[in-house]
């Protein structure tokens, strides 16, 4: 979930990494329509987005999972 930043001391949530929540849009979605192909790697899907591993890597973590987790379980 994500929430806007405040200044208020009296809200919670978290300070949205936008760009990490897109790269992980991005990347879910590109694995969920690849789902037929065996041969796709995380540099193929990190290349598709224009983002380097370590990039897509961190906004995985954003889930509390790894891109190869997630590319074995759905991929």
């Amino acid at each position: 979930m994500l929430f806007e930043q405040t200044s208020d001391p009296n809200a919670t949530g978290i300070n949205a990494d936008v760009s990490g929540a897109q790269t992980l849009k991005g990347g879910l979605n590109f694995i969920d329509q690849c789902f037929s192909n065996n041969e796709l790697t995380i540099p193929q899907v990190a290349d598709h987005l224009g983002t380097s591993m370590r990039q897509l890597q961190r906004s995985f973590a954003l889930i509390g999972t790894t891109s190869t987790d997630y590319l074995i379980q759905n991929g």
